[in-house]
């Protein structure tokens, strides 16, 4: 069973970090309702085994000077 690295449930700020996910499962998930407004700026983010992000519910992150890449894809979202 894996998880992802990052699980973001509230507002935060992530910065210049390099995210290398070597599992099964995203390297990033944010999720909650509209409250949740992370800023993620100036990161690398891969996942060799899934998605590099997984967006769930209302939340609304900004993701800024990011490069994103995912075996299955670079993003994906579901309500």
């Amino acid at each position: 069973n894996n998880s992802p690295l990052f699980r973001i449930k509230r507002s935060c700020v992530i910065q210049n970090l390099d995210i290398d996910f070597t599992g099964f499962s995203e390297s990033v998930r944010v999720l909650g309702d509209e409250r949740v407004k992370p800023l993620i700026e100036n990161c690398i983010i891969k996942s060799s085994g899934g998605d590099g992000i997984v967006l769930g519910g209302q939340a609304a992150p900004t993701f800024r000077n990011c490069i994103i890449t995912g075996k299955k894809s670079c993003v994906r979202v579901y309500a």
